[in-house]
């Protein structure tokens, strides 16, 4: 292979990547709102835990039942109260949009 072709064969090789992750990004990648959920705010020993381990939500304390409106849900096997569209967090709590992952943040998503 000659320095011309292997130059040409290398550029090609690189645009053609970058075209590739570009197009890909752009057609899979659809964005959505962060979830925001209630954390607790101070540690306290009499406070109920909240973390609790689940397989569904309806094994975790409703928000309502500690006077927050969040909606309750269980996530990767964790209780949490939901409260992206401004519902209200138990008192000693607070709402807080949930970081990206690595993933996320690379691909924009």
């Amino acid at each position: 292979m000659t320095g011309h072709n292997r130059a040409t064969w290398v550029l090609q090789l690189v645009v053609g990547f970058a075209a590739g992750m570009s197009g890909a990004s752009a057609v899979s990648c659809t964005t959505e709102a962060p979830r925001a959920v209630c954390e607790k705010q101070m540690r306290s020993c009499a406070a109920p835990s909240h973390d609790e381990a689940c397989d569904e939500a309806d094994e975790c304390i409703p928000a309502e039942a500690l006077g927050g409106d969040a909606l309750t849900d269980c996530e990767d096997g964790r209780c949490v109260w939901d409260c992206s569209a401004g519902e209200a967090c138990p008192d000693g709590w607070r709402c807080v949009e949930q970081s990206r992952t690595l993933g996320e943040l690379i691909s924009g998503c």
